[in-house]
């Protein structure tokens, strides 16, 4: 079980690195980031959300009924925050659509900020908790 769960987390980390990594570089600093690897960042992103939302969802619902204020406050950031995260992924993916329809190619919109730093923040923070958490007992 300690192989698939460090498997896991290095998986998230790397998704999350490589989308906060390439959204800093290329994003913010570059004028243009090359849209052939948004694209498989966005698809990395998509199959990533999925267990990342069930798998934050399970550690909140594993947490012991006395833990107290300081234990309850990180796991439901992480619950919600995942939980939000696929459908503003959705939402961002669905205005690319719209804005390339319009013709507009200009600033990064907001949404992809928000998306591509949440995204970057909750997968490495999962993917860390899986690499440092002890396989079952026995």
């Amino acid at each position: 079980m300690t192989v698939t769960r460090r498997t896991r987390g290095a998986a998230f980390m790397a998704a999350g690195l490589a989308v906060g990594g390439y959204f800093l570089v290329f994003g913010l600093y570059v004028e243009q980031g090359d849209d052939r690897i948004w694209g498989v960042l966005n698809w990395i992103m998509a199959v990533a959300a999925v267990p990342l939302a069930f798998g934050a969802h399970a550690v909140g619902q594993a947490l012991p009924a006395d833990a107290d204020a300081w234990e309850r406050l990180p796991a439901i950031a992480r619950t919600h925050g995942s939980q939000i995260a696929l459908p503003m992924l959705l939402i961002a993916w669905l205005f690319i659509f719209v804005r390339l329809a319009q013709g507009d190619g200009g600033a990064i919109p907001f949404e992809w900020i928000v998306v591509n730093t949440g995204f970057a923040i909750l997968t490495v923070n999962a993917g860390l908790r899986l690499w440092r958490e002890p396989g079952p007992k026995g």
